[in-house]
């Protein structure tokens, strides 16, 4: 999947996340159906959502994903979704795990998206998550 990723990503920069986002969910739904767990959580967070430069974190492409994995039989949990970045980076200090960010440090960070061309995008690279999750399985 992160073949099909860098692959778009040469036509147009404008989909990088999604493809990423599709090709991590991609390996988590083989990993859980591999082991029969029902279960995944992503770190996504409302307060991200609210800026172009992070499509993949909206509440539609949010929801898109939930409707995705679920398919699976798998649950999808966004446990900080409704948390300010106050919130998140207290959660993640009390808890340990770093609170320096990653954000903008990928090669497209900070590029807004046009959020119809990325929706289409999604819906066109959907038959091929969903028939290299097929193939996998075999």
């Amino acid at each position: 999947m992160r073949k099909l990723a860098i692959e778009k990503t040469n036509e147009t920069h404008v989909v990088y996340p999604i493809a990423l986002a599709l090709a991590v969910h991609v390996d988590a739904i083989l990993y859980c159906m591999k082991r029969d767990i029902k279960h995944i959580a992503c770190g996504y967070s409302g307060y991200q959502a609210t800026r172009d430069i992070y499509i993949e974190q909206r509440e539609d492409f949010l929801l898109l994903m939930k409707e995705f994995v679920g398919e699976y039989g798998i649950e999808y949990h966004t446990p900080v979704i409704k948390k300010t970045k106050h919130e998140v980076m207290d959660i993640l200090e009390r808890h340990g795990v770093s609170s320096n960010s990653l954000e903008n440090k990928s090669i497209f960070g900070g590029i807004s998206f046009n959020v119809e061309h990325a929706l289409s995008y999604r819906n066109r690279s959907l038959p091929i998550c969903k028939g290299h999750i097929e193939l996998m399985r075999a």
